[in-house]
């Protein structure tokens, strides 16, 4: 016999499942992709896009970028988070230097940290330098350093976001 105990937590369990499954679909799809862009999801600034892998999922969060030997200028990694805030960042086993975008819900460029260098092979976690923002935000875009200035990405800009649904 099934208890209210039971049901409850069962309810409970399946309800987190879905909105973690909602989560996980609101960043994946195929449909709608820019002309000559071969990546599903991706961030636009003038005419330069980044095709973006999406970190969306604490484990991805976690390891990010690290323990890449290089990222292409085409290339870019996002952080998405369900509400903006001051979210912080830092080079654990990182390989290669990056320019860092933190952009509120509407793609707007809130705070910059360009030409972040990697930190030197055994630098103890408790060392590593902190990047945080001076505004909330919704989402951090990491992509090749020098990027941001190459392509004239600053403060105040607004960078297109598509998220291709299925």
């Amino acid at each position: 016999m099934i208890t209210n105990k039971a049901i409850v937590t069962i309810t409970v369990i399946f309800t987190a499942a879905l909105l973690t499954m909602e989560t996980a679909n609101f960043f994946k799809t195929k449909k709608d992709r820019p002309a000559g862009i071969s990546c599903v999801d991706t961030a636009t600034f003038k005419d330069h896009t980044f095709c973006l892998e999406l970190a969306t999922i604490r484990d991805d969060q976690a390891k990010g970028l690290s323990g890449r030997s290089s990222i292409t200028e085409t290339e870019g990694m996002l952080f998405g988070y369900p509400t903006e805030d001051y979210y912080s960042f830092w080079m654990k086993d990182m390989l290669v230097p990056i320019d860092m975008l933190w952009l509120d819900s509407n793609g707007v460029v809130v705070n910059l940290e360009t030409n972040v260098q990697p930190p030197k092979a055994g630098t103890a976690d408790s060392e590593l330098q902190v990047y945080r923002p001076n505004q909330k935000a919704r989402y951090v875009l990491e992509i090749k350093a020098g990027m941001a200035n190459k392509i004239g990405l600053s403060l105040g800009e607004k960078i297109e976001l598509r998220f291709n649904y299925e």
